[in-house]
Parts: C-alpha cells; structure tokens; sequence
C-alpha cells in the first residue's frame, strides 16, 4: 500500500500493519505504523502515541530507536522528535544513552536552539561519570560539534559566544587523554584569539601558556 500510492492508501496499510503487530509485536512493525500515520498526516497526539509504542517494546535497540527519530523529523514533527528522544536518553544506559544526547545536542544546534543546546551540554558537563564513560567516536563527534559552533561565532564577531564553547569544549577533554594533546594545543590557541578580542590579556596570556604546555 506504501509503494503504490501512501497519500491514497495509508489508511488501509494502517490496517494491515495493526493485524500484523496484533499478531507479532514488533520495534519495526510499530515504527512502520509510525511511519503510516506520518503519511497519513495523523495529529500529534496520534504519532506520539504511536512513537511511545515503539519505545516501550521490551526488544527496541538504540539503533531503532534514533531510527524512529530520524523519521519523525523526516516528517517534520521536530517537538515529537525531542520528546522521543528525552524518552530515550532515559531509557538507555551507557554508552547507548550518549547516542540519544549527541542526537539531541546536534539537532538543537540544527533548529538554532543554542541557549537549550548549551543547558543540555552543561547537563551533561556537570556529570564526571557520563563524560568518562563516554565512548571516544562519540566525543569526538561533540567536540567537532561544538567546535563548528564555536568557529561560526568567531567568523561573526561574537568572541564572547565563540570563547564559551571553546570553553564547553576544554572541559570535555578528560585528564589522561594523552593522545589530544595536539587538539587541546589548537583549542587553547583559538581560545587565546577570542580572549584577545574581548580585551581578556591576563586571560589571553594564561591561555597562550596552555597552548604551549600541550604542543
């Protein structure tokens, strides 16, 4: 019913698809119902219904469930996005949980929501143990995130913002992380640029002395 025409036949897909997960229960039976209320252009309430159902299935994995997410905003329904993902951050622990945070801090940045991706970033900042715990692809994923953040503010005059997530960043490296001595190097020699600029030269000149400890 999809492939022939979803606009004209979803509700009869909608049908078919309850028989079959009334039969066998499923994360990806559930998800194509989601998917068939997205084309069907179903209410909010109906998707997140539906989204919950997916998310609740004792046998969902990560990888489904930022799956889910993905199509969600495919669809354009970004609060049911973030709702979806609040609940699965939640849900999943480490590491799989920080595939939820990254996905959250990224699509934030992506809608122009910094002040909420600067709390949810501090959040997770304020909490050692999820920050060590953390596996290394996806820190350096954040980092490059912030990063580009940070460089986009910089190339726009705003020092003050660019500095704070140069900042956000230096904090997130952990201490016996030897081999970023070269990028905490860099870090602290663009963190000197913006303090410059801000008239910060006690700052500029401790910043300077990091730059050159870890080159």
């Amino acid at each position: 019913y999809l492939e022939w025409d979803s606009k004209q036949h979803w509700q009869k897909a909608l049908n078919a698809i309850g028989l079959a997960n009334a039969e066998q229960s499923h994360p990806m039976g559930l998800m194509l119902k989601v998917r068939i209320a997205l084309e069907g252009e179903m209410s909010d309430a109906k998707i997140q219904q539906s989204s919950d159902d997916v998310i609740k299935h004792p046998q969902i994995t990560a990888d489904e469930g930022l799956s889910l997410v993905k199509l969600i905003r495919k669809h354009k329904r970004p609060s049911i996005g973030y709702a979806c993902l609040k609940q699965l951050q939640s849900l999943f622990k480490t590491p799989d949980c920080h595939k939820f945070f990254l996905a959250h801090f990224d699509l934030l940045l992506q809608d122009g929501l910094l002040d909420d991706a600067k709390k949810l970033l501090t959040e997770c900042m304020n909490t050692a143990t999820d920050l060590s715990a953390m596996d290394p692809a996806t820190r350096k994923t954040l980092h490059v995130l912030i990063w580009e953040q940070a460089s986009s503010q910089f190339e726009g005059k705003n020092y003050a913002e660019a500095l704070h997530w140069y900042d956000a960043s230096a904090g997130m490296f952990l201490s016996d992380d030897t081999e970023e001595e070269l990028n905490l190097a860099k870090l602290h020699r663009n963190r000197t640029s913006c303090l410059l600029w801000l008239n910060q030269l006690d700052k500029a000149s401790d910043a300077v002395t990091e730059a050159v400890r870890h080159d």
